[in-house]
């Protein structure tokens, strides 16, 4: 059964705060003279405990505050709230219910309910529940602090490229502050990003859900940077987005050149060696065969690729060499094998050593 003023004189009015979905309560200077059922459902106060306050037998409003209305607990801020929301002022406030871990944030709104009669100084607050907005926000702050301090450049676009949010990567990046970043668009950092590529990207990022690319961006101090970009696709409320990363691949570019060069010196010294060298796969088949093998078998590299050494070997050194090498392969060890070429009948030595994954 609702809670009702049992007084007299209670305004008839007061029944249709019944039925209303948010929290209602009609005090005067501090005294609670009316609950409606939704604020019992909000504060989780039991019925007989807000019974009491509104039949007078308790100091009204103040049990509410012993109760953890407003929080935080600490007796003089909930005061301080208490004597705002009794003053008429809109107040932010957590609800901490018993048990509960987290308060429930509610917003409540005060009102004169009449200024003459019976009624003078009767106030009506409202408590709506905006828990949901409280959490979204602390969330979104969150998502903002991680972003703002990513390890990479994270910028959000419009539909026409034009900039929207930059962290603190981004702005070092782009040598400006976020606020002035967010009164540009991207071809006025990288004008090859013209209007016209600009529909081209935007297209190809809108097409595939997410797009990857490599570009080299020129600073204003002249600096070049090899950027990886990737970029999502994102609509929201009819809104289009682009959310991108940057990340500077200037060491990874030094490493690939460093291992290109690497790579040519040793072929060079492979090739310019007057034996013959070669590597097989796991299969053991020929994956590279350096040009001496011509001189020495008459044949090419291209023509041994795929096959295997002992291809390359009479029946009888076939079967001499072969639990040779695939118990030195097993073990890890080095091998040398000698052996008879099937078509020129010349005998041949090799040796080499198993290497793996791990060993490289």
């Amino acid at each position: 059964m609702p809670l009702q003023l049992c007084q007299r004189n209670t305004p008839a009015t007061w029944s249709c705060y019944d039925a209303i979905s948010y929290g209602i309560i009609v005090h005067r200077q501090g005294k609670i003279l009316y609950v409606n059922p939704a604020a019992v459902n909000i504060t989780g106060l039991q019925s007989e405990e807000l019974q009491s306050v509104v039949d007078g037998r308790e100091p009204g409003w103040e049990i509410l505050c012993e109760n953890g209305l407003p929080y935080p607990t600490d007796a003089s801020e909930a005061q301080a709230n208490a004597i705002s929301i009794l003053s008429g002022n809109r107040v932010v406030f957590g609800l901490l219910r018993e048990g509960a871990e987290h308060p429930c944030w509610l917003l409540a709104d005060s009102r004169p309910l009449s200024h003459s009669g019976d009624e003078a100084g009767v106030m009506v607050t409202s408590f709506v529940d905006i828990s949901p907005s409280i959490q979204a926000e602390e969330s979104l702050k969150l998502t903002r602090f991680a972003l703002d301090r990513a390890a990479d450049a994270v910028f959000w676009l419009d539909s026409a490229g034009r900039f929207l949010y930059a962290n603190q990567i981004a702005c070092t990046l782009f040598g400006s502050a976020a606020e002035e970043i967010c009164t540009l668009a991207m071809a006025d950092f990288y004008p090859e990003c013209s209007e016209e590529n600009w529909l081209e990207y935007w297209s190809r990022i809108k097409e595939q859900g997410s797009l990857t690319i490599e570009l080299v961006y020129r600073r204003r101090d002249g600096q070049e940077i090899p950027l990886e970009i990737t970029a999502n696709y994102l609509e929201s409320n009819g809104k289009e987005y682009c959310f991108a990363f940057a990340r500077d691949i200037s060491e990874r570019k030094q490493a690939a050149d460093a291992l290109r060069e690497s790579e040519e010196k040793y072929r060079n010294l492979v090739e310019c060696s007057n034996d013959w060298i070669w590597e097989i796969d796991k299969d053991n088949r020929y994956s590279y065969a350096s040009p001496r093998i011509y001189e020495m078998l008459g044949l090419t590299p291209e023509e041994v690729l795929g096959k295997t050494p002992f291809d390359l070997m009479t029946v009888e050194s076939r079967l001499k060499t072969y639990e040779v090498f695939m118990r030195a392969k097993e073990r890890l060890e080095p091998f040398s094998l000698f052996g008879k070429h099937p078509s020129s009948q010349g005998w041949a030595s090799c040796g080499g050593r198993e290497q793996r994954d791990a060993d490289l």
